[in-house]
């Protein structure tokens, strides 16, 4: 029984044993090499740190890190529009601060690194006029600006010229055919242009380099030359000024005769086209050119001037010694003040081009200042304009005499004075 027994049990461990490689697999790895698997993988991808996060809130709030700011600043600098030394980008800054404009903006600042900038009927308006305010704070190019006919009336002339009286470089501005005249809508205090003008050209002003400035057809009345006037009477760099085409009446022809008088620096100047009259241009021509010897050109025409003013002009002329081209058309200037004016060029040494043309002279005014051209020992005289000034028979003759004495003097005559007399068939007396 006993063997039986142990058979039958050696019977079953025998069942009970398995093969190697046969039967339930193991599982792969170890415990401890799934945890250093885990480990791995954590340490592959650990995610960001609080720090981080914190980093990444900052960047997006647009605050820096001490590490970024040592790196370089990695964030879009807002740039500062006067570092941009042509003024585009003040020029455009300006413009964005307006909710409505229409003056143009690509095609004006691609020409802002110009020596000339010529920006005539442009059609910039006063807020086109303050924006170009803004890029003459900065630009460091632009010589000689130009800006006819803009519609710029006193509130963009007031931030343009403010401009330009700080500015270093230009030296000629235009701006003919504007509206910066009080007579051209009413305006008061600081924003006239005769307070405008006279900050200007006070000598205070650092624009000391700008030589030639033109106002010409901008509604100038009486009350803006006299606060002008004033400023010019101490001026000493501007030289050439042009106020033609204005409303300038009697009390500027005054003002502007006490300026020119104290002003030694003024070379040349434009007053034609204005509403001087017989008192006005008489008080510019006595009082402004008596003691003067530095103006060399000087226009007065259409401006009413009489007799008492071509005679006041024939004494100046005999001792004035600067003057080159004189202006005096389209007046009322008769007989007397020409015969005035023939002896005063008789006696002149200086002037190259004249013209009374468009005057009341009468045939013994023209005779004698044709004579005067021929008898005067001024080499410098080369063109002298009579026509249509009432010219007869007897400047006829002295025409002829002195185109041979003085061929090359140019006279501006009536075609008929050419003609010569014999041809010319008087017509038969009425029966």
């Amino acid at each position: 029984m006993t063997c039986s027994y142990m058979q039958v049990g050696m019977a079953d461990e025998e069942e009970l044993e398995v093969p190697p490689g046969e039967g339930d697999e193991e599982p792969e790895g170890s415990v401890e090499e799934k945890e250093e698997e885990v480990e791995e993988q954590e340490e592959e991808d650990p995610g960001p740190t609080e720090e981080e996060l914190i980093q990444m809130e900052l960047r997006e709030l647009g605050i820096p890190s001490e590490e970024d700011l040592l790196s370089g600043y990695p964030f879009p600098v807002v740039k500062d529009p006067s570092s941009d030394d042509t003024g585009r980008d003040a020029y455009r800054a300006k413009a964005k601060e307006f909710d409505f404009f229409m003056f143009p903006i690509n095609s004006v600042t691609t020409l802002f690194d110009l020596k000339v900038l010529n920006l005539q009927h442009s059609g910039l308006g006063d807020k086109g006029a303050i924006a170009l305010a803004e890029c003459l704070k900065v630009n460091n190019t632009i010589t000689e600006l130009t800006l006819i006919d803009n519609w710029i009336t006193t509130k963009g002339g007031h931030a343009l010229l403010d401009a330009i009286r700080m500015n270093t470089y230009i030296t000629k501005l235009d701006l003919s055919e504007n509206r910066l005249g009080y007579r051209a809508g009413q305006v008061s205090g600081d924003a006239e242009l005769g307070v405008i003008l006279h900050n200007l050209l006070k000598n205070e002003s650092k624009c000391k380099q700008l030589k030639t400035i033109s106002l010409r057809a901008n509604h100038i009345g009486d009350k803006d030359m006299d606060k002008t006037c004033d400023a010019l009477s101490g001026n000493t760099w501007l030289h050439h000024i042009d106020l033609s085409y204005n409303e300038l009446g009697p009390l500027s022809g005054k003002a502007l005769g006490a300026m020119l008088a104290a002003n030694m620096d003024i070379r040349s100047i434009n007053l034609e086209w204005n509403q001087l009259r017989g008192q006005g241009t008489f008080s510019v021509i006595n009082e402004g050119m008596m003691d003067n010897n530095t103006i060399s050109k000087i226009s007065l025409a259409w401006n009413g001037a009489e007799d008492k003013a071509g005679e006041a002009f024939g004494s100046i002329v005999s001792k004035n010694g600067a003057l080159e081209e004189v202006d005096l058309s389209h007046n009322r200037i008769g007989e007397k003040g020409a015969l005035k004016i023939a002896e005063g060029l008789v006696q002149n040494q200086s002037l190259r081009r004249f013209s009374l043309s468009f005057n009341p002279l009468s045939d013994a005014g023209c005779a004698a200042v044709i004579v005067a051209i021929r008898e005067t020992q001024n080499t410098q005289l080369c063109y002298v304009d009579i026509k249509n000034a009432d010219a007869g028979p007897k400047a006829h003759q002295e025409l002829l005499a002195t185109k041979v004495a003085k061929p090359n003097v140019e006279i501006a005559v009536p075609r008929s004075l050419l003609i010569p007399q014999e041809t010319i068939v008087e017509p038969d007396p009425p029966a």
